[in-house]
């Protein structure tokens, strides 16, 4: 969790810093929601929770301790502090707060995420796969009625059923150790186990339906303690809310990759075959017939380790911005590489200004000023899906070895 959040995203000294202006600007478009899983300190109830900008969770101050105060207005919703560095006390701010408590897996990631949320709720939060593996419950219990669910398992992928050293001793040992037993207790009967066979079989049947289907809530429901106080009436299929889901899965031949892989071919390999899973599924959406290219784009987008490149340094557009410490000291190579990023910044900028006068016929002219405009792809932000698959479709129109159908 610290890597991620410290190394890569940090505004501040991150690899990959999160350009926060753009961050608000689309999540004013497509409002990011976290989810997280959490045990209520003061009952032991067991909850999914949901995290999002319009609660003000994303502030600088939200999730910082009384006496703890930090410098920043209080009237925006977003962060404004160009540090995701946790603070003397060891506690993160904001977003990095929701983000950490999103992604802590029990005995793997650190210490649980302290939440006061401003309900009076005083929660315990750790990785959202404990209660809501694919997390599509919480998305339709605040209304969504179509869902896209991105799963991160081959198709041939069947949950595990019998308690592994995991269930049985690994997370129990966690939870307890943090003061807490109801999630302990959960794990140990099997309960995550039984989630997650339950969103995979519950992705299947949206995958084979043309009509919305049951949704599970977002509560736990079976193996439960008795702090979660469930009804029978709960449990009804017929009284849970309906949605249309749509998951999307790499083929069932694909390898499925370990979660402690650290080789770098076989990662790449992994983030292709996803990436190209859903662009063949995604694509004929916006108007690009292109099925079956999904790879092809992909290993554009994700290059070979040893591919030579073009683009090391130069000046990055808003979205993807390298470390202060990446210098570029071939200036004469990368000149035309510049002036191109120049050009096509100053069209993003008039697009994040809600300017949607931007049509594909500017976005190919751009594209025939310098032949290198393929390599600038991966590093291209401008906050729009529209605007990205123009530029994907500018590609395929003006690349041979690919065609449009």
């Amino acid at each position: 969790t610290s890597f991620v959040l410290d190394a890569i995203m940090c505004p501040e000294r991150g690899l990959r810093p999160l350009d926060l202006e753009a961050f608000a600007h689309n999540d004013a478009v497509q409002p990011l929601r976290i989810v997280s899983s959490a045990v209520d300190l003061e009952t032991g109830e067991l909850k999914s929770v949901c995290f999002g900008s319009k609660e003000g969770h994303f502030r600088d101050d939200f999730a910082n301790p009384a006496g703890h105060s930090v410098t920043a207005d209080p009237s925006t919703l977003y962060p404004e502090i160009q540090s995701a560095q946790a603070d003397e006390n060891g506690y993160r701010r904001g977003i990095w707060a929701c983000l950490g408590a999103s992604m802590t897996v029990p005995g793997a990631a650190g210490n649980p995420f302290r939440m006061d949320l401003s309900s009076g709720e005083k929660l315990l939060c750790f990785d959202a796969f404990c209660y809501e593996p694919v997390p599509f419950r919480s998305a339709v219990a605040e209304g969504a009625t179509h869902v896209l669910a991105l799963r991160s398992r081959p198709a041939s992928y069947v949950p595990k059923t019998k308690p592994t050293l995991y269930e049985r001793a690994v997370a129990p040992f966690y939870f307890r150790s943090s003061g807490v037993s109801t999630p302990a207790e959960f794990f140990e009967k099997g309960g995550q186990q039984y989630l997650y066979a339950e969103d995979v079989l519950t992705c299947d049947d949206g995958l084979g339906s043309s009509e919305a289907i049951p949704i599970p809530p977002a509560k736990v429901l079976y193996a439960a303690p008795e702090e979660n106080r469930v009804s029978a009436e709960e449990k009804k299929r017929e009284n849970w809310r309906r949605a249309h889901l749509l998951p999307i899965t790499v083929p069932a031949d694909v390898p499925e990759l370990s979660v402690l892989s650290q080789d770098r071919d076989d990662i790449i390999a992994g983030m292709r075959e996803g990436f190209a899973a859903a662009y063949d599924a995604l694509a004929p959406v916006v108007g690009l017939e292109a099925s079956g290219n999904g790879m092809k784009v992909a290993e554009l987008v994700f290059p070979d380790a040893d591919a030579p490149t073009q683009d090391s340094g130069v000046q990055i557009l808003p979205g993807e911005k390298l470390a202060m410490n990446v210098v570029n000291h071939n200036v004469e190579e990368t000149a035309k590489d510049t002036r191109l990023r120049h050009r096509i910044s100053k069209r993003l900028k008039r697009f994040r200004k809600k300017d949607h006068s931007i049509s594909l016929e500017e976005v190919s002219a751009l594209s025939e000023t310098d032949t290198t405009f393929s390599s600038l792809l991966p590093g291209l932000q401008a906050g729009s899906l529209p605007m990205v698959m123009e530029r994907i479709q500018t590609y395929l129109e003006s690349n041979t070895s690919l065609s449009l159908k």
